[in-house]
């Protein structure tokens, strides 16, 4: 028999802990924390900001009712946002089919006001000065005109992506200028959209229809 001391002893020894297992060894101390931290909630995407800053070029197709022939037109256009504000101008250069050898140059020169009303809506309206110098091998039709249009609608991100997105816009138009191409005096409406690559590149196209006259066009534009 064991002395009732030792019994006693053995009797009240606590028992030990069990010891946490080991990390392997091929894992450092550092590596562990990182492998075993919390994993933090992906982020949202960086919301996009539409830019009223911007070069672009373009090409359009023009198809004027007064006249059977339609026209390719060539433009390039600029604007410059200041705060809420943005001036912009464009020049184009339009050849039309036929025997009449029709060529018009246009200049537009505008102000406009621009609205951010949600992450992903702009609103917009401007006027633009219109000067048409047209020029033919029929001399009744040269003659250069002024005009003026008015336009307001929005811009909205149908599909945003990290600095960028696929844009929608929409438009309504009031243009009058009486150069015998075009009808004056009359209302239209835009609808385009825009694929933004990135903050700095995007490509679009836009179709305007003012009373009876359609433009097609395509562009590439530098945002700042």
């Amino acid at each position: 028999m064991f002395p009732l001391p030792v019994l006693l002893l053995v009797a009240g020894a606590a028992p030990e802990t069990a010891a946490s297992p080991p990390l392997p060894a091929s894992l450092s101390p550092d590596f562990a924390a990182v492998l075993y931290e919390p994993v933090a909630p992906v982020q949202d995407a960086e919301v996009f900001d539409f830019s009223y800053t911007y070069l672009e070029v373009g090409f359009n197709r023009y198809d004027p009712d007064k006249l059977v022939e339609k026209s390719d037109a060539y433009y390039v256009r600029g604007s410059v946002e200041i705060a809420f504000f943005y001036l912009f101008g464009q020049y184009q250069r339009q050849d039309f089919g036929g025997a009449l050898d029709i060529k018009n140059s246009n200049i537009d020169l505008g102000a406009g006001l621009s609205f951010d009303v949600g992450d992903r809506l702009d609103l917009q309206a401007d006027i633009a000065w219109l000067f048409s110098d047209v020029s033919s091998s029929l001399g009744s039709l040269d003659a250069s005109h002024n005009g003026y249009q008015l336009r307001g609608g929005g811009r909205f991100l149908l599909v945003p992506w990290d600095g960028g997105g696929l844009e929608g816009e929409a438009n309504l138009v009031y243009r009058d200028i009486d150069n015998k191409l075009y009808s004056d005096g009359a209302f239209g409406g835009q609808i385009g959209a825009r694929f933004h690559l990135m903050k700095l590149l995007s490509l679009g196209v836009m179709y305007t229809r003012v009373k009876d006259d359609t433009e097609l066009g395509f562009n590439a534009r530098v945002s700042l």
